[in-house]
């Protein structure tokens, strides 16, 4: 996935006066990072991660008024992230992705919004090394 600039119709939870973003994406350590950075607000930004770099699979169903509110198409176009925060500044083994509020992006109309799961379903792949 490109930079590219989102337009969130609704905000973001605790954040609904910031309806523009750009997601630029960065690498680090073999880990694919992207940025959300708000065009409303400068000094707002989020850091983001796939789900699938931590192994997640997750499942849950979009409701059709936020299919609508995205404008999905296919179900190709759609991309799940997860913010990240850090506890502790000072430490990188502090940092957690909130699996219970997944941002969900169509691509195709840079259309985007964060669900709020009350159950979170998903499997983890566990890896032989």
């Amino acid at each position: 996935m490109n930079d590219a600039m989102f337009t969130f119709p609704k905000g973001l939870p605790g954040f609904e006066d910031c309806t523009q973003f750009e997601l630029c994406r960065g690498n680090t350590k073999n880990v694919d990072l992207f940025q959300l950075q708000s065009v409303d607000h400068q000094d707002l930004a989020f850091s983001m991660v796939d789900p699938t770099t931590f192994d997640l699979n997750y499942q849950f169903t979009l409701t059709d008024e936020e299919q609508k509110l995205l404008e999905i198409d296919n179900d190709e176009d759609v991309v799940v992230l997860l913010m990240l925060s850090r506890k502790d500044a000072d430490s990188a083994a502090s940092i957690h992705a909130n699996v219970s509020g997944p941002v969900i992006l169509n691509i195709n109309s840079n259309k985007g919004f964060q669900k709020v799961l009350n159950k979170v379903n998903c499997s983890v792949n566990l890896t032989e090394q």
